[in-house]
């Protein structure tokens, strides 16, 4: 089963320069059951999540709890511990993105990793993912 992100990354519906077209319907279909899921359980304004795609991040605690809540569900957070791992989500995303989009990933861990507010590391992890690739920045 596939599982997602983040970032990543992260977040269903809107989409930034990624074209969605280069998502699988498997991937795509997945990322919407995270993101009604998330936004079912923080009740996040959903415009605030769409408009991360155009680099506005809000200082909003349902939003980074929404983050959060994808990340948790797509296998990419631990919800116990916080750790973060790409393994998970990297067969959502087409083969010839797949190391570039690990790479930002393990960049944006490394800035995140100490952070120990979930909620906090989640929202850093799409924060940064935008400002380092926002050309790949996807948010479902």
């Amino acid at each position: 089963m596939l599982r997602i992100t983040c970032l990543l990354v992260l977040v269903i519906g809107a989409m930034a320069a990624m074209d969605e077209s280069l998502l699988s319907t498997e991937a795509r279909d997945q990322m919407y059951r995270y993101h009604r899921t998330c936004v079912d359980r923080t009740r996040v304004d959903e415009e605030k999540v769409r408009k991360t795609a155009d680099g506005e991040f809000p200082d909003d605690d349902d939003l980074k709890c929404f983050f959060k809540c994808t990340m948790i569900e797509s296998g990419a957070m631990n919800e116990q511990s916080g750790d973060l791992s790409f393994e998970p989500v990297k067969n959502l995303y087409p083969e010839n993105l797949q190391n570039n989009l690990r790479n930002t990933f393990n960049t944006c861990k490394d800035q995140n990793d100490d952070v120990s507010d979930l909620c906090e590391k989640a929202f850093g992890m799409f924060k940064c993912f935008y400002r380092t690739n926002s050309e790949n920045y996807i948010v479902f």
